[in-house]
């Protein structure tokens, strides 16, 4: 008759042996998208989750641990773009991160807790740390014995145009809102508005003679891209997008702490209505065929400066009603006062 033994390892992972010290079972492996209360999380490992919604196996998030942070990521292919991050104060080390009751603990290579992601429920301990499939985003959840169910008690993103698919669309646009919205343009041929696809470049993203680069003002993406160039204008970010098969956006930032620095996108995700005074100072650029922009000849003109006036038609709508409802509430007020104030005249 065999023999079989539970063990909790020092990484919290519950493990069932057989006599031979061969693991048959294990509450915690490579890879998952949670860990439970007292398991440990190291550079060496990460959470991954695959977006349900998704159709391409390629794409897929992750939180991971590094030296100075920990962050979550959208992986397509050969590309990585961060859309979250956490850092200690004053620049500590991170060794690795643990569930307690607390939260999710952070420790250097001392084993001294340097800093923490609180519960906002400190009544009830988280039970287990998990990074969502459908949305990418990352939570702490706790069990509530009121509602028999778990619920969360911690988001690391609490806006939802923050994350990378608010849109279930690519070329999406979340607005101001909260609602999506699209990048459309005029094609050529075609009475109205185009909304930008894929499909526009399925002829290719390589041929430079049909294509070409719009710039997207009061448009910005979440997703920070690790392929750069600096010491670029942003004529010159364009030009290298348009010239890369692989890139289909990019993000150009000139300031003092930027210097001409240049992000390569290989996917239009991620996109919301600016709203942070730091997002203003960016600008978003996507690629298109040219038959959705205007004739544009000259080295000085390698974009088309393209202005979304239909992104924000929502939220204007709501803007405009509000002040006609303001404006009229005043008026009638006013005209109130006014009469009140001639019948006390006239009843002295």
């Amino acid at each position: 008759m065999a023999c079989w033994n539970f063990w909790t390892r020092r990484s919290g992972n519950l493990v069932l042996m057989d006599s031979k010290n061969t693991i048959k079972w294990q509450s915690f492996n490579f890879p998952t998208n949670t860990i439970l209360w007292g398991q440990r999380l190291s550079p060496m490992t990460r959470l991954t989750a695959f977006p349900i919604s998704n159709s391409s196996p390629s794409f897929y998030y992750s939180l991971e641990i590094h030296d100075d942070k920990l962050a979550l990521y959208l992986n397509s292919g050969n590309w990585k773009y961060s859309y979250w991050e956490y850092r200690p104060s004053d620049n500590r080390n991170i060794t690795y991160a643990c569930l307690t009751s607390q939260g999710l603990e952070i420790y250097n290579g001392l084993n001294w807790r340097i800093t923490q992601i609180t519960s906002k429920t400190p009544q009830e301990p988280p039970k287990f740390l998990a990074l969502a499939d459908a949305t990418g985003n990352l939570g702490l959840y706790y069990y509530s014995p009121q509602k028999q169910v778990f619920e969360v008690s911690y988001e690391a993103i609490n806006n939802t145009c923050y994350l990378p698919f608010a849109c279930n669309k690519s070329y999406g646009i979340c607005t101001s809102s909260g609602e999506c919205s699209c990048i459309r343009l005029v094609k050529r041929g075609l009475s109205g508005l185009y909304c930008c696809n894929e499909e526009m470049l399925a002829g290719g993203s390589c041929d430079k003679s049909r294509l070409g680069m719009i710039e997207l003002h009061g448009i910005t993406t979440v997703l920070s891209s690790s392929s750069k160039k600096v010491n670029l204008t942003k004529a010159a970010c364009a030009d290298l997008c348009l010239n890369n098969c692989t890139c289909v956006a990019a993000m150009y930032g000139d300031n003092v702490n930027r210097e001409g620095e240049c992000y390569f996108y290989g996917l239009v995700r991620g996109v919301k209505q600016m709203g942070d005074v730091r997002e203003r100072k960016m600008s978003y650029m996507v690629k298109v065929p040219k038959d959705v922009i205007d004739d544009c000849h000259g080295k000085g003109c390698p974009i088309k400066t393209w202005v979304l006036v239909v992104v924000g038609v929502v939220d204007g709508l709501v803007i405009l009603i509000l002040s006609v409802g303001i404006g009229y509430c005043v008026v009638q007020r006013r005209k109130n006062n006014i009469h009140n104030a001639e019948n006390n005249q006239n009843i002295n």
